[in-house]
């Protein structure tokens, strides 16, 4: 019975463990060139509760993060998942340097601009205009 028990709780974690890794997939891609490393420079202004979508090119290729704080620095922004995302997708650091913005339609009642990174062929990471 106890053996049972265990057996079905480590299969409940084991799925939200995989759903929530699987829905980071966007955010490992753009970690992979531009996840923060550590020593962070001072924030000049943060903004927490915020949210961001990762689109890659095709019709179903994209996610939204949220909640999130970002982060404005001196050489960039960083974007930091909250809780209980913050263990499985690491802080980004996206400096000014590399990133080239545009205006983009994404969400119906705001302005949104993409966020293309020198980096990275795709995904470009889009914010609305409150940011």
């Amino acid at each position: 019975m106890i053996l049972a028990q265990a057996f079905g709780i480590a299969v409940f974690f084991g799925l939200i463990y995989y759903a929530l890794k699987s829905n980071a997939h966007m955010w490992s891609l753009v970690a992979a060139d531009y996840a923060a490393k550590q020593g962070l420079p001072p924030a000049i202004a943060s903004k927490a509760w915020e949210d961001v979508v990762i689109a890659g090119s095709g019709v179903l290729k994209f996610r939204k993060y949220l909640p999130l704080t970002v982060r404005i620095h001196e050489t960039g922004l960083s974007l930091t998942a909250l809780a209980p995302l913050a263990p499985i997708q690491p802080t980004l650091f996206l400096p000014f340097e590399d990133i080239a913005v545009r205006p983009t339609y994404w969400y119906i009642n705001a302005e949104s601009y993409a966020l293309r990174l020198a980096g990275l062929n795709e995904p470009e990471i889009i914010v609305h205009d409150r940011l």
